[in-house]
């Protein structure tokens, strides 16, 4: 009996412990679940030395086991990208070597690409070496950081920012087939993903339904009707990118920040520490308010705010031929608003009339870039603004003196005391170039029929354009480069650094262009004739293509795309980035594509001022607005 006593009073003290036990948050059950996952991903990796360690009698299976890994390696990726994205490229960056800007020195890529590149090439046994030591380091990888995420203590909020930035991921990337370039395994992939999201965003869901038991059921019928669509369209060429956003992935990029709210957690504020590129209060990723421009600034302080003052200022300047040596170029002249800031010139002309090497790029989404110029030679547009006004074929003045001479006009004195508080030396080289940048980030404006309809705000598109989008984000490979939603070389899920790419354009004469591009100042034959890639948006107002201009028409550029290039031409251009191989596209399909790039054109371009300030001296006073030639 007292045997009996005794295990009844165990039982009851255990009942009760654990009755006043504090539940697990989501954030401990996320994290433990988080770390079972990175169990699986070391064994898969063991698993794939072992079949490279028996190779040839693996070859089949290597192929195999690898997919196997990527796909474990899917289960945790979404955490990695968001907590240390310059980690993740060691886990999964492309195939392509980087630069070490001291001594210029390439740097080999690692992980899944670059091993793909070998296990799906042609020569395994030739790479054998350089493939055991690629994936020994992503063991290795894989360790430190299964022990990092053992102490990591994980915000409610940065779990959510981790959901959005793994579904811009999905998006930009993953369907697009960024990170699958040679294996193709990209929709099995993202169904692994989803997966994945869909049990850490369930972690959530019972205290959703306490709040708003409707969103609950929302997001548990968009995780499970979007998983069955990915299991039912598999195939690459075929999937429906512009439905699953619209239909699956999109609404749950909204809902994930509807149950934050709800759910009272806080949101990360760009005014806080350190400034990111990203708004994770955006409800799409068509959001206009996405990307904050102010990150690509020269100058990332709290105090650097832009109003319209500001931007007014820097619009006058823009426009001001005041700023050149001659007093009749303006940034106008060679950057038309009609034009999206372009000049539909093959090569831009200098002070003189006569051809320079190079065409003006579009200004209207540079600001959402971390390099300026084809050559990238400038960070930002303050800087930018600096090299053009000194470049003595350009503006042939030179920034220190400009203060001088704006101050010869009482009205832009006022604007300058206005726009900067007051300051006593408010007409500075430093408030001209912040002038000038306020304006240059006032100008993406995300407001094409394309971007109507992907934000909601339209339902009606051309069906032509709905299959450019999905040729464009899949067969066609466009989106692998001009990335969404800027369709610029901005890279997302982080949108922290911009792409140069080597595509081997020729010139007029159809032999390979001679032009250095960024070599001519970052001398690693990387960069060899690598040019920024610049945004498509607006690309109907842009013509002529290319640096040099040397297509006048968007089918001419996409089917130098469609051959393979420079190297597919005949060139010989050993470090070409883009893919060698033709994409096949059949002339319709072209159509297409072009017609999605004609959907991008902004519907309220910039205008020009109405006057300028006027000038204290009356031969100044008058002057052209925008410049002339």
């Amino acid at each position: 009996m007292k045997k009996h006593y005794t295990l009844l009073v165990l039982l009851i003290s255990i009942i009760g412990f654990n009755a006043f036990q504090s539940p697990q948050s989501p954030t401990d059950m996320i994290q433990k679940a988080y770390l079972n996952d990175m169990v699986l991903f070391e064994n898969s990796i063991k698993n794939l030395r072992n079949a490279i360690e028996k190779y040839p009698l693996s070859d089949k299976d290597i192929k195999t086991v690898f997919r196997q890994t990527r796909l474990s390696y899917k289960k945790v990726a979404w955490l990695i990208g968001y907590l240390e994205p310059e980690n993740e490229k060691n886990f999964n960056g492309p195939p392509l070597t980087k630069v070490d800007l001291v001594g210029y020195k390439e740097i080999e890529p690692l992980g899944f690409q670059p091993i793909e590149a070998i296990v799906f090439g042609s020569d395994i046994e030739k790479d054998l070496p350089k493939l055991k030591q690629l994936t020994a380091d992503l063991q290795l990888y894989a360790k430190r950081w299964t022990a990092q995420m053992t102490d990591q203590n994980l915000s409610d909020r940065e779990v959510f920012e981790a959901f959005r930035t793994e579904l811009t991921q999905l998006f930009t990337l993953s369907l697009t087939g960024f990170d699958s370039p040679v294996a193709f395994h990209s929709i099995p992939e993202v169904l692994v993903t989803w997966t994945a999201l869909d049990k850490n965003i369930g972690f959530y869901l019972k205290n959703v339904e306490k709040k708003d038991i409707s969103l609950e059921n929302t997001v548990e019928n968009l995780l499970r009707s979007g998983k069955t669509y990915l299991i039912e369209n598999q195939d690459f060429n075929t999937f429906d990118r512009l439905l699953f956003y619209k239909k699956y992935l999109n609404p749950l990029y909204q809902s994930t920040v509807k149950m934050q709210k709800t759910l009272g957690i806080e949101f990360y504020k760009l005014t806080d520490g350190l400034m990111r590129p990203w708004n994770d209060e955006a409800i799409s990723i068509f959001d206009k308010k996405l990307l904050n421009p102010r990150y690509y600034s020269s100058r990332k302080q709290r105090d650097f705010e832009e109003d319209s003052n500001r931007i007014l200022l820097g619009k006058l300047l823009f426009f001001d031929p005041i700023l050149s040596i001659n007093g009749k170029r303006a940034c106008a002249s060679c950057h038309k608003p009609d034009k999206a800031f372009t000049e539909s010139l093959s090569q831009s002309l200098d002070l003189n009339g006569k051809a320079i090497d190079r065409n003006a790029p579009s200004l209207m989404y540079a600001a959402l870039s971390t390099s300026q110029f084809w050559d990238g030679h400038s960070r930002s547009v303050e800087e930018q603004m600096g090299h053009v006004t000194a470049n003595p074929r350009e503006m042939g003045n030179q920034l220190a003196d400009l203060p001088a001479r704006i101050s010869g006009s009482s009205e832009y004195i006022a604007l300058f005391k206005k726009a900067f508080l007051n300051q006593y030396d408010a007409v500075s080289v430093s408030n001209i170039e912040k002038a000038m940048g306020a304006y240059l980030r006032s100008l993406p404006a995300f407001d094409s029929d394309f971007d109507k309809y992907m934000r909601g705000e339209t339902d009606r598109i051309d069906n032509a354009v709905k299959k450019g989008f999905n040729l464009f984000m899949g067969k066609a490979k466009c989106g692998t480069c001009h990335f969404a939603p800027v369709f610029n070389g901005t890279v997302p899920p982080q949108y922290l650094d911009t792409e140069f790419e080597v595509i081997g354009v020729p010139n007029v004469k159809n032999q390979l262009d001679t032009d250095l591009g960024k070599y001519a100042f970052v001398p690693a034959e990387k960069y060899r004739n690598a040019f920024k890639t610049i945004t498509v948006r607006n690309a109907t107002l842009t013509r002529p293509y290319m640096h040099n201009g040397r297509y006048k028409t968007l089918e001419e550029v996409v089917d130098f795309y469609n051959k393979g290039g420079g190297t597919g031409l005949g060139f010989d251009v050993p470090n070409q980035t883009l893919p060698f191989d033709k994409l096949n596209l059949s002339a319709k399909e072209v159509h297409y594509i072009v017609k999605f790039m004609e959907a991008l054109t902004d519907k309220n371009l910039p205008k020009a001022p109405d006057s300028l300030p006027l000038f204290d001296d009356p031969s100044v006073a008058l002057r052209k607005i925008g410049g002339e030639y």
